[in-house]
């Protein structure tokens, strides 16, 4: 059987193209995909001529996704180490953990208490009637789904470990040769 190895050793043996592809689609999926939706939001918008009475909702949909956005930096960085090394390296299981960690609280950065408060300018909607609302606000609660997503990511961690542990033997066999 081959030596054990220390997490410093671990962390000097990785590929680089995996790493790089992995931080290159996080960084489209994180980045370029929203960008490209505002993008086409804001395209969408003005072809309707619906500006004033939706941009309410369209402007707490836009700060919705910076943070996504912003916070989600973090993630690419963590999507490369993640990717950078292979099953059964002790640094793969550590940047896992911290990658599904930052995860979780990246979800309540963008949902900030599990909700997302909506709200429309109806003011101009009822004119010339004896009916006025000058707006409405909504809140919509993602909290079961976020505790759910939790869950999951809790159980990755987990699966992260045996993934390791399966893997171990094979991986220093593969570095004493």
């Amino acid at each position: 059987m081959p030596e054990e190895t220390t997490l410093k050793q671990d962390m000097r043996h990785g590929s680089w193209v995996r790493g790089i592809l992995a931080g290159v689609l996080s960084f489209v999926s994180i980045v370029v995909v929203p960008l490209a939706l505002m993008w086409f939001l804001e395209g969408m918008i003005a072809s309707m001529g619906a500006g004033d009475e939706m941009a309410e909702i369209f402007n707490t949909l836009n700060e919705t996704i910076w943070r996504f956005m912003i916070y989600g930096i973090p993630v690419i960085v963590l999507a490369f180490l993640t990717s950078f090394y292979v099953k059964g390296n002790k640094a793969k299981v550590l940047f896992t953990v911290i990658a599904l960690l930052y995860s979780i609280a990246w979800l309540f950065l963008i949902f900030p208490g599990g909700e997302l408060p909506v709200s429309l300018d109806t003011s101009g909607f009822f004119s010339g009637s004896g009916f006025s609302l000058d707006s409405v606000t909504l809140t919509l609660n993602f909290l079961g789904i976020m505790l759910l997503l939790v869950a999951i990511m809790l159980l990755r961690m987990v699966l992260s470990y045996a993934v390791y542990k399966s893997n171990r033997e094979k991986y220093l066999k593969k570095l004493s040769e």
